[in-house]
Parts: C-alpha cells; sequence; structure tokens
C-alpha cells in the first residue's frame, strides 16, 4: 500500500494549475537570456566575473538584490575585520554612523552577502561607547523601506535626472543674476563636509550676480537654516545668556555622584541619551560610591523611573521646582538671595524630596550634576546657576568639549517663515526635515512656503513637507551613503555605504556639487578633505595605508578642535533678571508633550519593528494615547484596566482651540491634574489605519521658543477603544520577582537579610535550599562550555534596545496590534515592568500585616519602578523538555533548552509548562498569510532582504523562543578552533547584550572561571527567577538596590 503513495509539491501540483503545468517541466521559473549574453559583442574583451554572471543570469530578482551584489565599498576597503575577499555564509561588519537629526550613534553594520542585517555599536566611540538604542538598531529596517521615492518628482509626476537638474540649475542661475534669495533648511548638521559645502554653494550662489549697481541690494543670498523637531533652542540661549557661548556643553555623568533631573529624559531621549545612560550606568554600582538620582517631571518617563527619589510636578511647576532647589542650596552655602517660588499642589511631598536633594547637591560639590529639558531659556539660566554654585562647570560640565548634537534655533525658523510670508524666498531647499509635521500650527509654515517660487526637498520617502514641494530629489539611505559627523568635542566619525543604492537616489551633497559645475563627487571632497599620508612613526599599523582607509575601517577618528570666539565666562547678573521673569505655576488641567522611546520624533513611525515594540512605561504598541495618573481616571469615570476585553475610555483635549480625540492609559506615577501626549504620531500607519494624532501641531510658543506644555481642557467622550498592552499585570504582589532592597540595607547586613536563599519543605517537613531537592536527574552541567546569561536589575533601564535587537538578529516576526491584543506577542525577550503597591506590606506596614492581594495587584498613584528583562532561562531541569511527546525541545550539553523545529507538532505542552511564559506559538504562517501582510516586513520582496540567513524563518504551528543566539556562539567557537584556543570571554555575544546600551546583559561561558558571566553568577546579588521552583536556569539576575535610605523615602 505504501508503495501507491503519490506526494505533490503543493496545492498547485494537486489542482493542476495552469501556471503549475506551464513551468513544471523547466529547471528555472524564469526565462535565461542565455542567447542575449552569448550574443555580446563584447563578451571576448570583457573581464566577466562569476558574480556578474550570475546577476546578468537572473539569479538576483530584485533591486535590492541586485545592489548587494555589488561589493559594498568601490574606491577603499575599510572593513572592520579585513578578509581577503567576501565569501558567501560569512557577515562582514562595516563603521558606519547614524545620525537623523534627533538620534546619533557610532555603529557596525553587520552585511550577509552584501545586505546590511544588523546594526551594533561602535566601541570606539567617544560619544556612544558601543551602545545602541532600539531607534537606531531598527533603522536597518528602514532600508529595505518599499515606501522610499525611486527617481525624482516634479509636481508629484515623475522625471529623469538630468531633466531635474537642467531646470533647477537653470533657476539658480536666474537668482544669482537677479539678486534673489535662497534658503536651506535642515535639522542639526553635524557634518564638516556637508557645512563646507554649504558654505561653498553660498559663496557661488552669492558671487554671481553681474550688476554693478546698487550691488549690495540686488546681490544674490543664501541662509542656512537650522530647525529641530525637539528644540533645545531655550538652553542653547540660556548658555549664551550665562557663558556668552550659544553651544551646549558635554555632561559627564560618570564624574556625577548626585544627578538631580527636571523633565529630562537623558537615559532615552535627552540630547545623547546612548551616551549619557553608558556613563550614568558606571555609577550605579551598589557600594559606597554608588551614585544617587533625584528626578522630577511630569509624566513617567523611562529615567524617571529608574530614579532613586522622584518627585511628580506639574509641566507649569518646573520653573518654580528649579528655583526652589536653588534657594536650599543658596541657603545651605549661606546666601541670604532668594527667588519666589511655590508648588501650586503637593501631593508626594516634592518639597521635602527638592531640600534632600540640595542637601545631597553641596555634600557632593564639584561632582553633581542638575539637567533640565525646558525650553524656557529662564528656566535653564536659573539651573546654569545652581550648576555655578555647586562647582560643576569644568568638572562634570564641559564647554571645552560640546555636544553639537541639538543646534536648531526656534527664532531663526520664525524669520525664515516671515520671510516667506513676505515673498522674499526665491528658492527653499529642505533636507533631513519635516518642518511641516514638527512645526506648531500657530506659525503656519505651510502656509508660508505655499509663497516661495520653489521649494526642493530633498527626501528620502514621501513626508508633510514634500508633498508640498514642487521638486522632490530623493536622497539616499545613511547605509548607502558617504558622510561624516563631529557629534562631540573632536570626534570624527564617518558614514559609508554598506550596499550600493537600491533605488534611483543621489546624496543631495552630489547634487548640489553638480548644480556648482563640479567634476568631483562628494566622496572625493570627504576623502581630499580627511585624507593624509601616516608615517611609520605615527602608527606602524598603517605604514601602507593612508589615514583616510584606517579613519573609515575604525568608523571614528579624531579632528582639530575650532577654537571658541568667547571664552566661557560666568555672567550671575543674568540669573537675577531670568528670576524675575520666570512663569508662576498654573491650576486646572496641563497637558505634557513628550518623545516616546519607540518611535521618538516620528521619523520611524512606519517602522514595524519600533511600533510593536512595548512602551518602557506604559506597555502599549501599535497606538498613541493619553496616560493620566489611575486616580485621576477612576474620578472621570474612565476604565483603568487593560486587555482584550477591557477597552480604554476616551477623551478630547482642546489646547489653544485644537482638539483631538484619544483613548487614556493609565500611568500610575504621572502628576494628577496633568496628562502625556506623545509626539511622533499621525504619520504611520498600520494597513491603512493612521495611527494617531499630529500632536507637533498644538504645541504652543511663548516668547519666540516652542513649549512642550500647555494648559489643556479634557473632556470625556462616550467612546471605546481598544489598546494592545504586553503586560496587564503590573505589581508582584509580595513575591519574590524583581529582587530590591535599598542602599543603607545592602550595606549594612549581609545577603539574608536582602537576598535570602530560598528555602522549601522536604518530606519531612524541614526548610532546605531549593538546590538541595531534586526532581530530576543532575547533568553533567561542569563539563565542557555552559551559556548564560547575567542581568544587572541596577543598570537595566527598560530601554528596549535589546528588544530590537533580538528582532533582527532572529527574525522575530511582527505580528500587529490585533495579535499582541490577543496574548500572541511573539518577542523572545520581554521586559516586564513592575509598580510597587501601598497595600504590600513587604514594602509599607509590618512584614506580618495580613495580605489583601486584591489590593496588592493595585499600584500606588505614586510608585516605584523596576524592570526586568525575561527570556527562556535555558533551565538545567527545564519543565518544557518533560512533557514535549516528540522530544522538538531538549536539553543540549552545552547548557542550551534547545528548539528543533522540523520536529515541533505544536501540542504547546511546552509553553503551558514553562513557569516564565517565554515561548511563542506561530499561530499563522506570519510570512504568507495575508492578514499579515501590511504589518510584517518579511512578506515584502525588498523589506525581507534584511532577515539573517543563519537563523530559520519559522512556520505555522511551530513553538520558537529565546536560543541564546546558538548561531552567534557556533561562529566563535569555530573561530576560536580555527585560531588553536579556547574560546575567550566576551568574544561571543548574544544580540541583546551586545545591544544593551548600560551593558546590563552578560553573556559568557559560566564554566569559564575567569568569565565575567561567571563572576556574577557567584555575586551575593545573583538570584533566578522563582528559585523556588528548583529548575535552575541558566540566567541569574542582580538584585536592584535603590540609593535611599529606606522605601519610603523614594514615594513618600
Amino acid at each position: 500500500m505504501s508503495n501507491n503513495k503519490v506526494y505533490w509539491r503543493g496545492t498547485e501540483e494537486l489542482e493542476k494549475a495552469p501556471s503549475f503545468v506551464k513551468g513544471a517541466d523547466k529547471e528555472f521559473s524564469e526565462e535565461l537570456p542565455i542567447d542575449q549574453f552569448l550574443a555580446n559583442k563584447d563578451l571576448d574583451s570583457t573581464n566577466t566575473s562569476r558574480r556578474d554572471f550570475l546577476k546578468f543570469m537572473g539569479f538576483g530578482i530584485t533591486a535590492a538584490t541586485l545592489a548587494a551584489c555589488e561589493t559594498p565599498v568601490v574606491k577603499s576597503l575599510p572593513y572592520v575585520v579585513k578578509p581577503d575577499e567576501v565569501m558567501p555564509g560569512i557577515a562582514n561588519y562595516y563603521a558606519s554612523t547614524y545620525f537623523d537629526g534627533y538620534d546619533f550613534a557610532s555603529v557596525l553594520v553587520k552585511t550577509r552577502e552584501g545586505r546590511p542585517i544588523h546594526i551594533e555599536g561602535n566601541k570606539l566611540s567617544k560619544t556612544t561607547k558601543g551602545g545602541v538604542s532600539a531607534r537606531v538598531n531598527s533603522s536597518v529596517l528602514s532600508l529595505y523601506n518599499k515606501r522610499r521615492f525611486d527617481g525624482p518628482l516634479k509636481a508629484g509626476a515623475s522625471i529623469d535626472w538630468a531633466t531635474a537638474d537642467s531646470e533647477l540649475k537653470g533657476q539658480i542661475e536666474n537668482i544669482r543674476s537677479n539678486g534673489g534669495n535662497i534658503r536651506v533648511l535642515t535639522s542639526t548638521m553635524i557634518s564638516p563636509s556637508s557645512e563646507a559645502l554649504l558654505g561653498d554653494f553660498a559663496s557661488w550662489i552669492e558671487g554671481g550676480g553681474e550688476s554693478t549697481e546698487e550691488e549690495v541690494m540686488t546681490a544674490a543670498t543664501v541662509k542656512h537654516v537650522m530647525y529641530d523637531a525637539v528644540s533645545a533652542a531655550g538652553m542653547l540661549e540660556a548658555n549664551k545668556r550665562t557663558h556668552g557661548v550659544d553651544l551646549i556643553p558635554g555632561y559627564h555623568f560618570d564624574k556625577a555622584k548626585v544627578v538631580v533631573g527636571f523633565g529630562a529624559d537623558f537615559m532615552v531621549n535627552w540630547i545623547n541619551p546612548i551616551g549619557f545612560a553608558k556613563d550614568f550606568s558606571k555609577t550605579r554600582i551598589p557600594g559606597e560610591n554608588m551614585s544617587k538620582h533625584y528626578q522630577f517631571e511630569t509624566i513617567m518617563s523611562t529615567t524617571g523611573s529608574n530614579a532613586d527619589v522622584r518627585g511628580a510636578i506639574k509641566p507649569s511647576e518646573v520653573g518654580a521646582a528649579v528655583a526652589m532647589l536653588g534657594n536650599a542650596i543658596s541657603g545651605m552655602m549661606g546666601s541670604s538671595d532668594k527667588i519666589s517660588a511655590s508648588l501650586s499642589s503637593d501631593d508626594n511631598n516634592v518639597e521635602g524630596k527638592i531640600k534632600d536633594a540640595a542637601a545631597k547637591l553641596v555634600a557632593a560639590k564639584g561632582q553633581s550634576l542638575v539637567v533640565c529639558d525646558s525650553n524656557d531659556p529662564n528656566v535653564q539660566v536659573i539651573v546654569n546657576g545652581i550648576n555655578e554654585m555647586l562647582g560643576n562647570y569644568g568638572s562634570t560640565i564641559d564647554f571645552s568639549n560640546p555636544i553639537n548634537l541639538r543646534k536648531g534655533s526656534d527664532v531663526a525658523i520664525a524669520e525664515l517663515i516671515s520671510e516667506m510670508n513676505a515673498g522674499s524666498v526665491d528658492m527653499l531647499l529642505v533636507m533631513d526635515s519635516d518642518p511641516v509635521y514638527t512645526a506648531p500650527s500657530s506659525w503656519g509654515f505651510a502656509d508660508a512656503m505655499s509663497k516661495v517660487k520653489t521649494v526642493v526637498s530633498f527626501a528620502e520617502k514621501p513626508d508633510f513637507t514634500s508633498q508640498n514641494a514642487g521638486y522632490i530629489l530623493p536622497v539616499h539611505h545613511y547605509l548607502e551613503s558617504w558622510n561624516d559627523a563631529n557629534p562631540f568635542g573632536n570626534e570624527l566619525t564617518f558614514s559609508q555605504p554598506t550596499i550600493n543604492p537600491i533605488n534611483n537616489t543621489r546624496q543631495w551633497q552630489d547634487t548640489m556639487m553638480s548644480w556648482m559645475g563640479s567634476a568631483d563627487s562628494y566622496y572625493d571632497a570627504l576623502k581630499k578633505r580627511w585624507n593624509s599620508e601616516a608615517s611609520a612613526s605615527d602608527d606602524p599599523s598603517v605604514i601602507f595605508a593612508s589615514k583616510w582607509n584606517v579613519s573609515v575601517q575604525d568608523g571614528v577618528t579624531t579632528m582639530p578642535m575650532p577654537e571658541m570666539a568667547v571664552e566661557p565666562v560666568f555672567n550671575s547678573q543674568a540669573v537675577s533678571a531670568a528670576a524675575s521673569s520666570l512663569s508662576s505655576s498654573s491650576e486646572g488641567w496641563e497637558v505634557d508633550f513628550y518623545v516616546k522611546t519607540g518611535i521618538g520624533v516620528g521619523i520611524n513611525a512606519d517602522n514595524p519593528w519600533l511600533q510593536e515594540l512595548p512602551d518602557p512605561v506604559t506597555k502599549v504598541v501599535w497606538d498613541q494615547y493619553v496616560t493620566m495618573n489611575p486616580s485621576d481616571m477612576r474620578e472621570l469615570g474612565l476604565n483603568t484596566l487593560m486587555g482584550e476585553q477591557q477597552k480604554a475610555g476616551m477623551v478630547r483635549i482642546t489646547v489653544n482651540g485644537a482638539s483631538v480625540e484619544l483613548p487614556v492609559v493609565a500611568s500610575p506615577g504621572q502628576k494628577r491634574g496633568a496628562i502625556g501626549v506623545a509626539l511622533g504620531y499621525g504619520k504611520g500607519y498600520e494597513g491603512d489605519r493612521l495611527i494617531g494624532e499630529n500632536a507637533f501641531a498644538m504645541l504652543p510658543v511663548v516668547n519666540g521658543f516652542i513649549q512642550y506644555s500647555s494648559a489643556v481642557t479634557v473632556e470625556k467622550i462616550e467612546r471605546r477603544y481598544n489598546i494592545a498592552s504586553t503586560q496587564t499585570h503590573h505589581t508582584m504582589m509580595g513575591r519574590k520577582i524583581l529582587n530590591e532592597t535599598t542602599l543603607s540595607e545592602f550595606t549594612q547586613n549581609d545577603r539574608e537579610h536582602w537576598n535570602p536563599v530560598v528555602k522549601i519543605s522536604n518530606a519531612y517537613g524541614e526548610k532546605v535550599p531549593v538546590d538541595q531537592l531534586d526532581l530530576w536527574s543532575t547533568h553533567d552541567i561542569d563539563l565542557g562550555h555552559r551559556w548564560g546569561l547575567s542581568i544587572d536589575l541596577n543598570t537595566c533601564i527598560g530601554c528596549g534596545a535589546c528588544v530590537t535587537a533580538c528582532h533582527s538578529e532572529n527574525n522575530v516576526p511582527v505580528v500587529g496590534k490585533d495579535e499582541v491584543n490577543r496574548t500572541r506577542s511573539m518577542s523572545w525577550l520581554r521586559i516586564d515592568r513592575y509598580y510597587s503597591s501601598d497595600a504590600d506590606p513587604d514594602v509599607h506596614g509590618d512584614i506580618s500585616q495580613e495580605k489583601n492581594y486584591d489590593q496588592m495587584e493595585v499600584p500606588s498613584d505614586y510608585p516605584e519602578v523596576g524592570y526586568m528583562p525575561v527570556m527562556c532561562q535555558h533551565c538545567n531541569h527545564a519543565p518544557c523538555e518533560t512533557v514535549c511527546p516528540v522530544a522538538a525541545t531538549t536539553h543540549s550539553d552545552e547548557g542550551y533548552n534547545q528548539m528543533t523545529y522540523n520536529r515541533c507538532i505544536g501540542t504547546r505542552y511546552c509553553a503551558n509548562n514553562c513557569p516564565y511564559k517565554v515561548r511563542r506559538f506561530n499561530w499563522f504562517n506570519y510570512v504568507g498569510d495575508s492578514k499579515f501582510t501590511d504589518v510584517n516586513p518579511s512578506q515584502d520582496n525588498l523589506a525581507r532582504m534584511v532577515l539573517n540567513p543563519d537563523v530559520v524563518v519559522r512556520s505555522r504551528g511551530v513553538m520558537e523562543k529565546c536560543s541564546l543566539c546558538v548561531q552567534r556562539v557556533q561562529a566563535g567557537k569555530l573561530d576560536a578552533k580555527k585560531a588553536g584556543t579556547k574560546v575567550p570571554d566576551g568574544s561571543v555575544q548574544t544580540a541583546c547584550a551586545s545591544s544593551c546600551p548600560t551593558n546590563a546583559i552578560t553573556f559568557g561561558d559560566i564554566n569559564d572561571t575567569s568569565s565575567k558571566v561567571r563572576e556574577n553568577a557567584m555575586n551575593d546579588r545573583a538570584y533566578h527567577l522563582l528559585e523556588e521552583i528548583g529548575v535552575k536556569p541558566n540566567v541569574w539576575y542582580q538584585t536592584k538596590v535603590r540609593n535611599v535610605e529606606n522605601s519610603a523615602e523614594h514615594t513618600a
């Protein structure tokens, strides 16, 4: 009977579909142009490589494949690891630079067969120090965005580059001859070569007039205006008033013993968050030198949630709170000068926390730091005065090494709008900016731009500004581009192409050089600017190479520091003037507009990895919403719970006559009487659904500076909205999950007080350590390798960089809002966020007090917060392994709990038996089912080029989970074998560990007695999650230590 079985290659063969019948006997699905190839007259005279032959023969079926078939860099070979040639199956890494006008990082780009597939940090950078953020490592997906422009457009119609150049160059010549005005609008520009090019362009334009009469009146002009989506212009103005220089100094969080923040989300969003978070984490090692962090803010930000002591204030109270801190410090230092300031309401002891912060700051003079994100120059001037009193300039604050990442001017953009309204701008060139989207509606930027004769948008993909431009000249993605950058001090970083251009695009620098008649490319200009021969005495390793090749290979080098026009000297009179101009706090509802950790300012709003990344605090995905304190929500009759059957209530918020309707999400810790609304929405889609509203349009402008808060009216409406969240239970309810203690408890007592060994009763009723009782036979875990993780809860900030890195490295599917709402999220790694509860007697009250578990589910109004990354724990006594009927999940001799995908039959017994709930089931064929076409990039022919070929894409009905990046471990072991050495500690890193900006995750061989992960596992702070169940994980957590005297100090 078995000999009569018939198999089909698919339903097409079974049903004898015409397309199958037609091609059934063909070896290739497409006709190969062999005759065309052989008929080429120049065939004998060419040196055709195998790669070119394969490309011509049709093996590359998409533009991205064709682009990937070319060597990424033609004129030099700046590989981080220099191979003899690009080998199939072997990854190559290129150093490059990411800067989108808001986020900066020096990065390493992993490529496979010429395709960029993964982003990691460059450890040689002094600015970002090897870290990346979720937005940075997700940027590789944007390279394969099918929405990117493919060729220039005029009035919405396609034209060729020659036509575009000819027409625009003709208009420029008219402007040069007739004395017109050209304005160049960009976000902050940190490229020295690009700025020099704009200077050359301006000189070329302004030197082109033919008139000799009234020359000044008729001369053409060019002006470069920088405008940032989230402005730091108030800070620049304050520094100009107090120090005479309009720049942002370097901040050294690693030198600060006490840090006080007013709204500045410096761990994920403020100025240089990757570098700041890295430096700050160095001071968070529990002990005598552990830093102390105070945060005063409105919403519960990622930075605020990590603070030792946090105070909730309204946005209008920021100035008063800063002044109160200054008063307290000056009083302690013997001064009688006071600024009149008070809070309109204080329901969480902010005044007491400010006094305590002042005492700690004074005790740490010269080793402290006060930072603020206000865009009000008067507030920033007072912050500068506080840092001056504390002696922080020249120590933790450094004007000699400024940060160049925020240079936008609110005054300059307002002047440009006035010029456009007056009809005096003949041509507007817009680069790396979307002002129609980000500018406050009160400025009327779109209306003003309509009065400009010619608007040219150098956009990568459609945005609000390009839709209103006459010409669109599409630019390369940064992974296709050459550039340089000076982000900080004298550091110079480089961008280089890692793939040939996928679309018919061109760098704006090349376009501008062609307009000026230059025969050189921008690459030539860069190389001429920075190339110099290195002698053997300078660096023996580059005797035969130029400085250029070495610099591009490393991705970073140094440049001469430009001299400051004015030596910064503090002007105390500026503080007195600012004090008299402080705004007073107000009554009524207020709104705080903030930047989300995921999509940022909206540049990445169409990136599905970031839309599906849970917000660190709320855990919501794929939506914009209003955040509100749960007590306020209950008073308004809004639902504080979330889940598939628990729809969120909605409100209408109105700012200066503009209204939007949004769902409301509970956010414990947020100041009562205030709401939060995220910027960056209203331009990203999930299928046909526009996600959120553009909150930038609602921003007020006060005294010429954009403000990110306002008075607001809040009105409940009778609508409900489904919110998708990855976490609906928010407290630990007295369990030892995220183990934490205070610094005083940690230093004054042994581990039995703050991290006791877990004991359970044996058969005789005796309490014994859990590791002495076993249901399973013991593995030989001490032989060979034993791979594992250590996670330091003191330095994990919950930023999510590890989550997106895992998606990128392991081809984790994006499933969309509806599936997440059905608790079918596919992330291999989740970050649990826990709030403290007033009802928990372990935190508040007598430990012998009876526990009310209903009340313990409710977070405090102003809770403590902790983050805990949870992935497969790779248990040595794994419950999942014992229930799989087909041995699809088994234990390796190197400590892995491993999956055999082609053996899995999808019983889901393993997921049911996993105590950590970290196994994910493929309910659908996410790479093929049309239901997920709009959200899963793997279904797009172009976007699937980002998939890692070392990791199989899982099919429907298969269970998947964290593998500890086994493909990386195998590669590392092979490298060590070829080198004839053991695997060096640190040479192999999981994607999550390599992406973490604070080094909270450590990976290594636990059996290597010299490894860092072994050292951490043996530390007194180490413990296992759910240790009492005795499954013996290979993942250790380090107890979180808060720098407070007692738990009540944080929330009192």
